[in-house]
């Protein structure tokens, strides 16, 4: 990502303190959604990978429901304040790890 003439890559150097702040920048909003696009976006692929391969999903949303990038904030951010006391005793929570726990939380495979 390039901001004025930085030139950094969001990730796991990043805590969700700092994640929410860039976020309620205006300057850096949009990368921010742009990172979770990704994220969420990789997930997926990873997850549907799995299933080719006949082997267990990660999670199972249902198959017509697609993700906006707001969507794929609003989980990571639901499940830090779901569970923050967890996320909160690791010194750099991975994003993605957040992410992924909070899709399995809302769409389990049964």
């Amino acid at each position: 990502m390039i901001l004025s003439s930085n030139s950094y890559a969001y990730g796991d150097r990043f805590t969700p303190d700092d994640i929410f702040e860039l976020y309620s920048d205006k300057k850096t909003e949009s990368n921010i959604l742009l990172y979770f696009k990704g994220l969420g976006t990789g997930l997926v692929w990873a997850n549907g990978d799995l299933r080719h391969h006949g082997k267990s999903e990660l999670f199972c949303r249902p198959r017509d429901k697609s993700f906006t990038s707001e969507d794929w904030f609003r989980i990571y951010r639901q499940e830090y304040f779901r569970n923050k006391e967890i996320w909160d005793s690791m010194q750099y929570p991975a994003p993605g790890w957040i992410l992924l726990e909070g899709l399995k939380t809302d769409y389990p495979c049964n």
